[in-house]
């Protein structure tokens, strides 16, 4: 697999600056603040997660990733490997992608880290000082889907990759290199895949117009590349993200393709580089979650 092109991810570098809420503290305003006795409080509500930071071996050296496990019923769970942007870490994406709190306890969700400057591999899953991400997400299925005693395992049949930027380029060439054994992809504001790929993927497309990071142009390749791959119809139709019709968004398209696959892309014309409006409720429902 070789191209002479090489994807634009490298201007993520330039920094996925992502605005997360601050938290102001008060002061107490006077002595006589009604407090509640702890034992007049109704009870925490117990954890939906069982969240996790682990390691696992690779060809490369150890990796690291956190891990997002169903506490209520058994498996197996859909498995949704999320891939972080350029200068974040898996546990940044999961505080920024807020997919699990949309979701309900219904997958595993995991959150990988790149190690070269926390960007992912290029079309060849390759970095340049030789560490493998393809080898990575292959060790990391294979460990979440194994069996367990207590039922909690992921599906191997029901995996998929939503990715940002940095995430998005790697999710499309993960999608390119392993085909069917990806149910399904969400690639936000990145591009790709590149070189030849291995067999048709449901493929969700998202990217803003005007997007300063990635160029729009990017997205559409992606687009243009899955269509043709999954032998879609050029004929497009309004998409609904949240499932009932009036919900309908315009900037929405699905098409439909040979072998029963999907191709959809959505437009949120937000100006930002990042996951616009309605974007996590699109994803997960294109995952059917």
């Amino acid at each position: 697999m070789s191209s002479a092109r090489s994807p634009l991810w490298s201007r993520a570098l330039l920094g996925l600056l992502v605005a997360l809420p601050w938290g102001w503290g008060c002061e107490p305003g006077n002595a006589r603040e009604a407090t509640t006795p702890d034992a007049l409080l109704p009870p925490a509500p117990a954890p939906m997660w069982d969240v996790t930071s682990q390691t696992i071996a690779t060809e490369d050296g150890p990796r690291k990733f956190i891990v997002s496990r169903p506490r209520a019923g058994r498996g197996p769970w859909p498995v949704v490997l999320v891939l972080h942007g350029g200068g974040m870490n898996g546990a940044g994406m999961r505080a920024y992608a807020d997919l699990e709190t949309r979701s309900g306890p219904r997958a595993i969700f995991a959150y990988p880290d790149a190690v070269v400057r926390n960007v992912w591999a290029d079309e060849y899953a390759l970095h340049w000082d030789g560490t493998r991400d393809l080898s990575f997400m292959d060790a990391l299925v294979r460990a979440l889907t194994e069996a367990r005693a207590d039922g909690a395992q992921g599906d191997a049949k029901r995996v998929y990759a939503f990715g940002l930027s940095s995430g998005a380029y790697f999710a499309n060439q993960l999608a390119c290199a392993w085909g069917k054994r990806l149910d399904g992809i969400v690639a936000v504001e990145g591009g790709g895949p590149y070189g030849d790929c291995s067999g048709p993927v449901n493929a969700l497309i998202v990217h803003d117009p005007a997007d300063p990071v990635v160029p729009a142009s990017e997205g559409k390749e992606s687009l243009t590349r899955w269509l043709a791959q999954d032998q879609c119809a050029a004929v497009d139709k309004p998409w609904s993200p949240g499932g009932a019709p009036e919900a309908q968004d315009p900037t929405c398209k699905l098409h439909a393709c040979a072998q029963g696959s999907r191709v959809a892309t959505c437009s949120p014309a937000a100006g930002v580089h990042g996951i616009g409006p309605r974007m996590r409720e699109a994803s997960l429902r294109f995952f059917g979650l």
